[in-house]
């Protein structure tokens, strides 16, 4: 009679996580006012990330000495010259112009050296990063990171007389700002629920492209590239920092370390949501052993179990290749189409309406469906690239470059469309308790695409071949990678990798079935 009472007691009705979640409000003022520092974060790092636009913009040169050159010809007169900068279309203010000589012609290796710098920076910082986020918190990883990138700003402001000195400043400021946005997927995907987890999610690219009009007053008024880091990212970078005394760690994440930090956690955002506090008997306990529950994950677990394996490798490929296309594209655009600052808001304006029609649509759209359909199109519209041939007479305005421009927004438009969607899939598609591991890891995987680009598209100029094209050829074949990919569309998120929640049901099955025969044989 005592075991079947005691077992009904266990067999008590409690509350989820998710429930909790739900009590204490998932969607409510503590949600929005986090959302809200977010974008804020999102706007500086889209201007700090878009910046190589402007920072390491290469001079189009004019000989007007020599009409009959072709525009491949004219710059190879011009790199034999003294002073190849007398005969460049437009004074720039770049660091590629900054220094004598110049990082251009035999010393544009330099330029693109220091470009995969600025990129290679997050690689670092993506590997640290998702071993603290996963293992030490979402909120220290984010403030420790977040620091090193306003660092990194001030460090560039403090010595940009000097090549290296700048190249590891932008190292730093990209191993800091790029990890510390990929986290606040994790935030909202722990800390939200239902459509405004959806919306939230995705609509943090709306202000990544808000960056991108950001960075473009930012060069309009400021004299210099210097500045641009230091005043108008730098010292905000510095300033935000003071935000974070109003973010809690994400209670879905501690639930998979501490339950008491967990109840903790939902109990802050209770009182900030002026909502019913959950009691500490009230929530479930979590299927899992006492030895497990301090378990470190690190990145041989995306590729030990089975579950994670094939999935780490094919969202690493899309993200490799995605940002290859993304960022490749940026160092073209003051090759085609218009000047660059009218090319740059061009793309922040066709990148803006993406954003803006995911967030619309991110709650009815199949993930793996729509990534793949996107991805074919983009693809195939970089390859008309190819056969765009602009005439040595071509004006700034001339038929060829309206299309290029018209061509490479259409494009861009798509692939921000379908890089804002991979983001949330990719999200969803991991388990809580290795999420910023995973999407940390992919993202490493796609800097490192990044760091390649500056290099790319240098060495098929070079070759006379567009880079653009090469671009959709390879994005094109990376396709393949969506077909092993589980939908999430309408899919309840894992907590756990596969066969450790499987080993974990398991023992936690004995342990009950060991306790209740205690009971029996003590009744007895």
């Amino acid at each position: 009679m005592k075991s079947d009472i005691i077992t009904q007691q266990l067999q008590a009705e409690q509350i989820t996580i998710q429930e909790a979640l739900h009590k204490v409000g998932h969607q409510g003022k503590y949600q929005k006012m986090a959302y809200a520092f977010f974008c804020f974060q999102w706007i500086l790092g889209g201007c700090l990330l878009m910046s190589p636009i402007f920072i390491f913009e290469k001079p189009q040169f004019q000989c007007q000495q020599n009409p009959q050159f072709t525009i491949e010809q004219c710059e190879k007169w011009v790199c034999q010259q003294e002073n190849p900068l007398q005969y460049q279309v437009k004074k720039l203010s770049s660091f590629v112009v900054e220094f004598d000589p110049p990082l251009i012609c035999s010393r544009q290796w330099i330029a693109d050296t220091v470009a995969a710098l600025n990129y290679g920076g997050s690689i670092i910082g993506f590997l640290i990063s998702i071993y603290i986020s996963d293992n030490k918190g979402r909120k220290i990883a984010s403030i420790i990171f977040w620091f090193i990138g306003a660092l990194g700003c001030a460090f560039i402001g403090i010595f940009n007389y000097n090549i290296w000195l700048s190249a590891l400043g932008f190292s730093l400021a990209n191993a800091g700002v790029n990890p510390t946005i990929t986290i606040h997927f994790c935030f909202i995907n722990e800390h939200s629920d239902g459509n405004f987890r959806e919306y939230t999610s995705a609509s943090l690219n709306i202000f990544y492209s808000i960056g991108s009009f950001y960075l473009v007053v930012a060069y309009v008024l400021s004299t210099n590239w210097v500045q641009i880091i230091v005043y108008w990212i730098g010292i905000p970078m510095f300033v935000s920092l003071i935000y974070y005394y109003f973010i809690y760690e994400p209670p879905l994440f501690l639930y998979e370390k501490n339950k008491m930090k967990a109840i903790e956690s939902l109990n802050k955002i209770a009182k900030f949501n002026k909502r019913p506090e959950v009691q500490a008997d009230s929530l479930k306990e979590r299927e899992i052993e006492q030895n497990q529950n301090q378990r470190i994950y690190g990145v041989f677990d995306l590729v030990k179990f089975k579950s994670m394996r094939l999935t780490t490798i094919c969202t690493g490929i899309v993200f490799f290749i995605t940002q290859i296309s993304y960022y490749g594209t940026n160092f073209t655009l003051s090759q085609i189409g218009l000047d660059t600052k009218y090319n740059t808001l061009a793309i922040a304006f066709s990148e803006l309406l993406a954003f803006s029609l995911v967030v619309i649509a991110i709650p009815k759209l199949k993930r793996r469906k729509w990534s793949f359909i996107l991805t074919a199109i983009y693809s195939l519209i970089y390859i008309i690239f190819f056969f765009i041939k602009k005439p040595d007479n071509c004006t700034e305005y001339c038929k060829e470059n309206i299309l290029q421009i018209a061509l490479i927004s259409l494009s861009r438009c798509l692939l921000s469309f379908q890089f804002s969607l991979c983001y949330v899939y990719f999200s969803e598609i991991y388990p809580t308790t290795i999420r910023s591991l995973g999407l940390g890891f992919i993202s490493t995987i796609g800097q490192i695409g990044s760091a390649v680009s500056a290099y790319i598209v240098t060495y098929f100029n070079n070759q006379n071949i567009s880079p653009i094209g090469i671009m959709g050829i390879c994005s094109f074949i990376s396709i393949i990678a969506y077909l092993p990919l589980r939908e999430t569309y309408s899919q309840p998120l894992k907590n756990e990798i596969d066969e450790i929640q499987s080993e974990t049901s398991l023992n936690f099955g004995k342990q009950l079935t060991n306790f209740q025969s205690q009971i029996t044989n003590h009744d007895l």
